[in-house]
């Protein structure tokens, strides 16, 4: 009855077929149960009704029931997609079966008669038949990579608060490979180095109001020069100051950038010298990179016997700071601060353990490696080297057009 009422006629004369009388109007049904009536309907019609056969026939008869099938399939597309995208994707699984799996194969049989055939006077085996060289060139042409690409993955943390840590979404936005002579890998193997740029999401939402409000004093001013030409110095002033903190964020967004070698997973891992003795991974936590009044500061955590720290007596002390993964290994700087965060209580006949967090600041903020220059983000990165096939740049752009469709149909 759902067949019917969604413009279906039954016919059995000699088996069971659905033919389409109206697809454009279903009274009687919501979308969404008119689309599975149809979806049900087309599932069948293109499956054993109409110009469908099983042993496809001649050429000229197979290639106008493939015809009519494309035809059908994109009429039906384009009503899903109006009237329900979900339902769009089931219309979109069932016609691709019977477009694309049943005369695969059908070609896959026809393929394999022709290879067990004897081979023809002067032709030496079964390869150099035809059929077998179209059914290579189509899968050269179609899975044979063709690029070299490259895809960066990772995520963004920056600080809450200036001692409270939280995570953040990041995305890169910009991800290039980019040469470096004498540049190796940790196998000792010459490559380059990919640039990425980190797109912080609070970055991101100043920037946008920021040029809102450049936006509306550059209108401001435009309406001055109309009506009120005395008073355009003080917009003109605002405009100024409008402009100067849209740099500012956008420069702040330059600097989150970050050098990566390829394979390399790379993040901030700080150890800090003090009284000169570096401090174990056991001993230390690194808290993260945080720019108080824009000026680089290190904070890290360390686990120390109370007898060998002593809180204040370190303040002014020239600490060295050393980085993996970073082109500057060891880094000066100043503890500006010491606090004291925890103690445990050691064994019996042993000191306790006390835990500071310490502050410190490099003494030339320029030999900071770029990479650390990340105001406040830790970044982590992993570097794959996909091969890129014309079969799967032509499925994203499928998955791409899809998309745009959902969206523009959603805000509909």
């Amino acid at each position: 009855e759902g067949l019917r009422s969604a413009g279906f006629e039954v016919l059995t004369p000699a088996g069971t077929y659905f033919i389409l009388t109206d697809i454009f109007e279903c009274p009687n049904l919501s979308s969404r149960a008119a689309m599975a009536a149809r979806t049900a309907g087309l599932w069948v019609f293109l499956g054993r009704g109409g110009l469908a056969r099983a042993d496809y026939g001649p050429a000229a008869y197979w290639l106008a029931s493939y015809a009519y099938r494309w035809v059908t399939f994109g009429a039906i597309l384009i009503l899903a997609f109006d009237y329900d995208e979900r339902a769009g994707l089931v219309v979109l699984a069932v016609t691709a079966s019977m477009l694309i799996v049943r005369p695969l194969l059908a070609t896959v049989a026809a393929v394999r008669v022709e290879l067990t055939r004897p081979a023809e006077s002067g032709v030496s085996g079964p390869l150099f038949h035809r059929p077998a060289l179209a059914i290579v060139a189509i899968g050269a042409v179609l899975f044979v990579p063709v690029d070299y690409g490259l895809v960066v993955e990772g995520r963004a943390e920056n600080p809450a608060m200036r001692n409270i840590y939280a995570e953040t979404p990041g995305v890169v936005t910009a991800a290039r490979p980019k040469a470096a002579a004498g540049d190796r890998d940790a196998d000792g193997q010459e490559g380059g180095h990919v640039i990425m740029r980190v797109d912080n999401p609070e970055l991101a939402l100043r920037e946008k109001v920021a040029a809102a409000d450049l936006e509306l004093a550059q209108l401001g001013l435009r309406q001055m020069l109309a009506s009120d030409p005395e008073r355009q110095g003080a917009q003109r002033e605002r405009v100024a100051a409008a402009r100067k903190a849209l740099d500012e964020v956008r420069a702040e967004m330059a600097r989150s950038v970050a050098t990566l070698r390829a394979g390399e997973t790379w993040h901030p891992d700080p150890k800090v010298q003090l009284d000169g003795a570096w401090t174990t991974p056991s001993q230390r936590r690194v808290l993260g990179i945080v720019l108080p009044n824009s000026e680089p500061v290190l904070k890290a955590e360390i686990e120390q016997d109370a007898l060998d720290l002593a809180g204040g007596d370190i303040v002014g002390r020239r600490a060295l700071v050393q980085v993996s993964g970073a082109p500057q290994r060891s880094i000066n700087a100043n503890v500006v601060s010491v606090l004291e965060v925890a103690q445990q209580t050691a064994a019996d006949g042993q000191p306790p353990k006390r835990a500071f967090e310490i502050t410190l600041k490099p003494v030339d903020a320029a030999v900071l490696p770029q990479s650390l220059r990340l105001e406040g983000k830790r970044f982590e990165a992993r570097i794959d080297r996909p091969w890129s096939s014309l079969a799967a740049r032509v499925w994203d752009w499928l998955g791409r057009l899809t998309q745009k469709r959902f969206a523009s149909s959603s805000r509909n």
